[in-house]
């Protein structure tokens, strides 16, 4: 493969003197990808500088062709060509939406620390939503998105029937069990997702035509991924429990 015009910054031969200089040709057969220091270290999650993530900074040839940003399929090229990637790309990917989902939740003056944990952020003990008037707090404000579960089989929806997940819609709310503290009604504890909610959720994650058993996936995923993760557990229990 002949050196590229963009290899170096155009010099056709590297400069390590800047970390953004396009110093590095990665192969594939007849595809390549020329990119810098700063963005490969990132991509690869070897720096901490996460924020300097930029999925689109790179120069992607295919047979000794220039390919425009808009014709380039980021899924495949990571998932099938540059596997080396696959693993941090979907995670950031995931992790973008899941902060749109924060925002979807409407969590007010929490949604900081949420998106704080998402971020990998260490949660001090002071941070920690364990004490009663947060659990309750939290309790109020999962009410505009949650409703008691109906447990009849004539309501049991596609998504939820779904072997793949037993309840991968399923969302409980806050169980503010505190000794001091308890919801007003017990069956609070078993609440699912409201419909209007769950239409913005598969909108967000672009799944209105997807079929059930990719819906139950990311709701399940969802699930693992807010609330079964150790930062945001560290969060929001101590006695009581926020399920997802």
């Amino acid at each position: 493969m002949p050196i590229k015009k963009e290899y170096g910054n155009g010099n056709k031969h590297p400069d390590w003197s800047d970390t953004d200089i396009f110093n590095y040709i990665l192969i594939n057969k007849e595809k390549a990808l020329i990119i810098d220091h700063a963005n490969l270290a990132s991509m690869l999650h070897f720096s901490k500088e996460r924020n300097r993530i930029n999925w689109h900074c790179f120069f992607y040839y295919l047979a000794d062709h220039c390919q425009p940003i808009e014709s380039i399929n980021y899924f495949e090229l990571f998932n099938e060509h540059f596997t080396l990637f696959s693993q941090s790309y979907h995670y950031d990917m995931n992790k973008s939406r899941f902060e749109k989902l924060i925002d979807i939740l409407n969590l007010c003056e929490y949604e900081s620390r949420f998106k704080s944990v998402i971020a990998g952020e260490p949660v001090s003990h002071a941070d920690k939503l364990i004490q009663a008037e947060d659990q309750l707090r939290l309790h109020e404000l999962f009410q505009d998105v949650m409703s008691p579960k109906d447990t009849s089989p004539k309501n049991a929806s596609p998504i939820d029937a779904n072997p793949i997940d037993a309840n991968p819609i399923d969302a409980s709310s806050i169980d503010a069990s505190p000794k001091d503290a308890s919801p007003k009604d017990a069956s609070l504890k078993e609440t699912v997702l409201k419909t209007a909610h769950i239409s913005v959720i598969l909108d967000v994650f672009q799944l209105e035509e997807a079929s059930d058993t990719l819906k139950a996936q990311t709701f399940s995923v969802l699930r693992h991924y807010l609330l079964s993760t150790h930062p945001v557990r560290y969060l929001v229990r101590k006695q009581s429990h926020l399920k997802y």
